[in-house]
């Protein structure tokens, strides 16, 4: 799993949760604590629950965003714009994005479209979110990176 997920993170948990609690009541019901007394059906919802955790939705396999830290989303989104990439390209290495910022002049058109692509990820955080997330301390914190990677 990546290191945060936005919420994403969250659902996989609930759904742990459920998974060992139906696991729990399961042997919960059973004389002696061994799958072998656990019903097929019960393995089945088991294993089904369990596959709904490793699968990743087209949309998230597409954009690839749900993997991505706020950072990351920063300074792709700076990238691509200073690039003028129309199409999002997510397939280029982070750390090439960062030396590619690093190395940019940094003029007052760099400035503006780090702004730009701060405004935008902030934006669509606020928006897919709500305007309580924009106060998380990961939200915060690597604005403040991106911020200090560019130079300001």
């Amino acid at each position: 799993m990546c290191r945060k997920i936005n919420d994403r993170e969250f659902q996989v948990q609930d759904d742990i949760n459920q998974v060992n609690k139906l696991l729990a009541s399961e042997l919960r019901r059973s004389d002696c604590l061994n799958l072998q007394s656990i019903s097929a059906l019960s393995l089945a919802k088991i294993a089904y629950e369990m596959e709904k955790l490793t699968n990743v939705t087209k949309e998230e396999k597409e954009s690839e965003e749900w993997c991505m830290t706020t950072y990351e989303r920063f300074c792709r989104e700076a990238y691509n714009l200073l690039k003028k990439n129309i199409k999002a390209d997510n397939g280029v290495p982070s750390e090439e994005v960062e030396k590619f910022l690093k190395k940019e002049p940094h003029d007052s058109e760099f400035y503006f479209y780090c702004g730009v692509a701060a405004s935008n990820v902030v934006n669509d955080i606020s928006h897919k979110n709500g305007s309580s997330r924009l106060l998380d301390n990961d939200v915060v914190n690597d604005l403040v990176l991106f911020k200090l990677l560019i130079g300001m």
